[in-house]
């Protein structure tokens, strides 16, 4: 019996040492991916003051560059966990984004979803369009959609005054399903 007392003693003077190891990972990560510096980052259990700190299915894990604004407030926000979102997703040339695919929550989806921001870009277009086998951009067709449902497992949110980067962010995650591309008009 005392050697399961002792084995239960160990495991929770390790797991708190766990624990700030994982949250300083996000810290490092939202920190290199933002461009924020590391100081300005917080991580763990005390975010619940936060903007977007109330998702369930995607807990808000670190912060950085927090300001409050007049008009509001800036920062980057590095959300992770499991959403099951459904949209489409869409692949155009942009003089903006240049060709960058981007996924449009439905409606339905957006009761748990962490932020107002319906349209969501990914990290690494590369391979987003790789993942979702999205056909090539072209003379002849410089745009293509299809239906699709995704889990959201990493999600980074750029908050500021404005600016053509601000916005959310897909880092990570998997296909659930996804139809046949088919062509559409351009937005621009």
């Amino acid at each position: 019996m005392s050697r399961y007392i002792l084995q239960f003693a160990i495991l929770v003077l390790l797991l708190p040492s766990q624990l700030t190891a994982a949250s300083e990972r996000f810290c490092r990560q939202l920190s290199k991916t933002s461009g924020y510096d590391i100081q300005t980052c917080k991580c763990g259990g005390s975010l619940l003051s936060y903007p977007h700190s109330g998702a369930k299915a995607l807990p808000l894990v670190a912060v950085c560059g927090y300001t409050k604004e007049p008009w509001g407030f800036t920062g980057s926000f590095l959300l992770e966990g499991n959403s099951l979102l459904h949209g489409k997703i869409t692949r155009e040339e942009t003089e903006t984004f240049g060709d960058w695919p981007t996924f449009l929550v439905d409606e339905s989806s957006m009761k748990s979803f962490p932020t107002s921001d319906r349209l969501l870009r990914f990290r690494n277009e590369a391979i987003a369009i790789k993942k979702f086998n999205i056909p090539r951009i072209t003379a002849k067709a410089s745009c293509w959609t299809a239906n699709a449902s995704i889990y959201l497992k990493k999600l980074e949110i750029l908050e500021g005054p404005g600016t053509d980067a601000d916005g959310s962010y897909v880092i990570d995650f998997e296909i659930s399903k996804v139809s046949n591309f088919k062509k559409c008009k351009p937005s621009e």
